[in-house]
């Protein structure tokens, strides 16, 4: 009876212990089946970049605009600022000397929040990668504060620089280590206003920045996706093509697939989640490193 007890318990502990391994399984299923069309269709490819873009004043010299095409679906927010009226603002780093890492991180609502800034996209890429950080988190490629290189740059990666003068460039982060402020993000998508040579790249959610040549117009843009019944997202070079047809001579990609967030203050003033992130872990919003908002100049 002993020996039969036993068995009967180790085969309910066996069992206890697939039960998590079937959930895991049946979550990749669904996981693969987010990539594929509605129905069975084929997809559909979306119009010409830039096409049909009516923009919404939300203060003077800052406009915003929701793209979107219901038969690819795609959702495209879109800001274009006055840089003679607005002024860049990058998220404060903490100081190395007193903490083990450069952020705190928070979530782009929470940083427009607590910020003086009337609109904010997410920043360029981090670690580790967690929603919940204990302890804060670190940025991949440059940041410079006040002359201040606090994080190294990473060779032909772009960064978004104010340099001692006061110009706003977007330029490849080891060409920028004398500006006075940068902010680090992935590969340049836009240089003299063409689409560089890219590698093929899926269809995710994207966050993107443009300057005109004159680096006096700031764009900013947030392609929503990973849900193909709502929005696919967009390629790399499909986001180079959209800031070319808006009038951008230089353009960067920043952080994107969950990260991927924009914000703007409402008639009240409170901060106001514009597009939809895909969740994790239960969260409408991912906390990152660090973030790129937008201030009214004095």
């Amino acid at each position: 009876m002993r020996r039969k007890a036993l068995s009967v318990s180790f085969c309910e502990f066996f069992k206890k212990l697939l039960k998590p391994l079937g959930y895991l399984a049946i979550l990749g299923l669904l996981g693969a089946c987010r990539t594929l069309s509605p129905a069975g269709e084929a997809p559909v490819e979306p119009k010409e970049p830039g096409r049909q873009v009516f923009w919404q004043v939300k203060e003077e010299g800052l406009l915003f605009s929701l793209w979107e095409d219901p038969q690819v679906p795609q959702r495209i927010f879109l800001i274009r600022a006055d840089l003679d009226k607005w002024e860049p603002i990058f998220t404060r780093p903490q100081d190395p000397a007193e903490n083990r890492y450069l952020y705190p991180g928070v979530t782009v609502t929470r940083f427009l929040r607590e910020t003086q800034t009337q609109a904010a996209v997410n920043g360029g890429p981090f670690f580790p990668y967690r929603n919940f950080p204990r302890e804060g988190m670190d940025t991949t490629g440059l940041v410079i504060w006040n002359r201040r290189i606090l994080s190294e740059p990473r060779p032909g990666w772009s960064a978004l620089a104010i340099l001692p003068g006061g110009g706003l460039v977007i330029g490849f982060q080891e060409d920028l280590m004398e500006a006075e402020y940068a902010l680090g993000g992935f590969q340049k998508l836009l240089e003299e206003g063409e689409v560089r040579d890219l590698s093929p790249s899926p269809r995710r959610p994207r966050t993107v920045l443009g300057l005109d040549r004159e680096g006096r117009t700031l764009w900013l843009m947030v392609a929503d996706g990973d849900n193909p019944r709502y929005s696919r997202g967009l390629t790399t070079r499909e986001c180079a093509a959209w800031l070319k047809a808006l009038g951008a001579w230089e353009g960067m990609n920043l952080d994107g697939g969950g990260s991927s967030a924009m914000a703007f203050r409402d008639g009240r003033g409170r901060p106001r989640l514009m597009n939809r992130p895909p969740r994790f872990l239960g969260q409408r919003e991912r906390i990152v490193a660090n973030h790129l908002g937008l201030r009214r100049r004095n």
